[in-house]
C-alpha cells in the first residue's frame, strides 16, 4: 500500500522482510526489474540518513511525551481522515462490498467514535482495509516497473508514485489552509505511525547482509498482497516461482529469491 505517510511504509516494508526471513542475500548480478539500482541504492541512504538525524529522534520524543492511549486515539482520526482516499479507490476497483464498508466506517466513527478518535466501526465488527491509486492502476494493468527509491517516500516505481501523487489530491484536508494543513496533516501522521514500530527498521538494518535487495523484494511482496487485497489463491504457484527464481546453493539454504517484477 503509497500512503497518507510515506515514510512509515518502509516500516510495514520492514516488517515483512523480517517476518519472511529474509537475509537480502545477492551475487550482484543486475536486476532485472532494478535497472536504476547505482542511484536508487543512493537514495536509500540519503533516506536513511534523514531518518537517523531526523525522524528517529522525533518518534521517540513523541512516543515518551504521550500516553500510549492519546497516540491511539491520535492513529484512529488520521485512519479515519484517510477514508475518502480509500472509498474512492474501492469504487475505482468495483469493489462494492469494500467500499459499504468504508463508507459505513466513516459515519461511524465521525459520528459516535468523535471525529475518529474511536474505531467504534472495529468494535462493531466492520475491519478497516485500505486502498490507493497506486493499486487502483495496477486492476487496470499499469506495470510496476521499473523500481525506484524516491526521496522520503522510499520503495516504489513509477505506477505506485503516479498513485502517490493522486491520493494526495483525494485527501480532503489538504485543501484546508493549504499548505498549513498539509504540513500538519503530513507531520502528525508521520510521527504516529512511525511511533508504532520504531525499532522495525533498525532491526531489519541489524540483520540484514544487504538492506536495499531486502526492501526490494518485500516491497514487491508487499504491493502484489495488497492488489490481491490479501487473497492468497496464488501462493503456491508463487513459491513455485520463487523457488524457481532461487540463484543458487545460497539462495535456497536461505529461502531468499530474487522477487520477479
Amino acid at each position: 500500500m503509497p500512503r497518507r505517510c510515506a515514510p512509515s511504509r518502509w516500516l510495514a516494508i520492514a516488517a515483512l522482510a523480517l517476518l519472511a526471513g529474509c537475509a537480502g542475500a545477492t551475487d550482484g548480478a543486475e536486476h532485472p526489474g532494478d535497472p536504476y539500482e547505482a542511484s536508487n541504492r543512493a537514495a536509500l541512504e540519503r533516506n536513511l540518513f534523514l531518518y537517523d538525524t531526523a525522524i528517529e529522534p522525533v518518534v521517540r520524543a513523541y512516543r515518551r511525551s504521550l500516553p500510549d492511549a492519546l497516540r491511539q486515539g491520535l492513529s484512529n482520526a488520521f485512519d479515519n481522515l484517510a477514508t475518502p482516499r480509500i472509498l474512492v479507490n474501492d469504487l475505482l476497483q468495483a469493489e462494492w462490498q469494500r467500499a459499504a464498508e468504508t463508507f459505513g466506517r466513516f459515519l461511524i466513527n465521525s459520528s459516535i467514535g468523535f471525529a475518529g478518535l474511536f474505531d467504534r466501526a472495529a468494535q462493531m465488527g466492520i475491519a478497516r482495509h485500505d486502498e490507493d491509486f497506486g493499486q487502483t492502476l495496477a486492476v487496470y494493468g499499469a506495470e510496476e516497473t521499473p523500481y525506484l527509491v524516491l526521496p522520503l517516500i522510499g520503495p516504489s516505481n513509477p505506477r505506485d508514485a503516479v498513485g502517490h501523487v493522486v491520493d494526495l489530491a483525494l485527501d480532503p484536508i489538504n485543501y484546508l489552509l493549504f499548505p498549513v494543513a498539509f504540513a500538519a496533516n503530513l507531520t502528525g501522521s508521520t510521527m504516529e505511525r512511525f511511533a508504532r514500530d520504531p525499532d522495525t527498521l533498525e532491526t531489519l538494518r541489524l540483520e540484514s547482509i544487504d538492506v536495499y535487495a531486502t526492501l526490494r523484494g518485500a516491497y514487491a511482496q508487499q504491493r502484489a498482497h495488497e492488489i490481491r487485497n490479501g487473497a492468497q489463491a496464488d501462493d503456491a504457484l508463487e513459491e513455485m516461482d520463487a523457488f524457481d527464481r532461487m540463484d543458487g546453493p545460497d539462495d535456497i539454504a536461505t529461502g531468499a529469491a530474487r522477487p520477479d517484477f
